[in-house]
């Protein structure tokens, strides 16, 4: 897991340690976690709003809580990570976002989504051709 500087990490070291037992390695809560630490705002916004075992009351959190649109985008991404309950429009993550927070949207969902696996072709020796 890539994380944006050591503070991202510890954060995400900290909040993962509230996770029950049994979810520690729930890549579901895990991806909200990662996005949470990596923004101060957007997790005071949504741990009001998790239960690591009840779940994610996101419907409520949107009622309640006021998001920049930055922060909405970030928010729906939480959602859609966690339990894809709602629609993301692609084009919003890479419009919306400032650096910071793009690069962290994408890690959360390469880890979310396992794209980080080996079983993605990669070429070896930096030759590539077509036969």
């Amino acid at each position: 897991m890539k994380f944006l500087n050591f503070e991202h990490q510890q954060r995400f070291n900290t909040l993962r340690e509230e996770l029950p037992e049994g979810y520690m390695n729930d890549i579901e809560r895990k991806s909200l976690i990662y996005l949470m630490a990596g923004n101060k705002e957007l997790e005071a916004k949504m741990k009001p709003y998790i239960d690591w075992v009840e779940g994610f009351s996101y419907e409520d959190m949107f009622k309640q809580e006021d998001f920049s649109s930055e922060l909405k985008v970030l928010a729906n991404l939480a959602v859609v990570l966690y339990n894809h309950g709602l629609n993301l429009d692609f084009s919003d993550v890479f419009t919306m976002l400032d650096k910071d927070n793009l690069e962290l949207a994408l890690c959360a969902a390469r880890y979310r989504y396992g794209v980080d696996k080996k079983d993605i072709y990669e070429i070896e020796d930096g030759n590539s051709y077509l036969k």
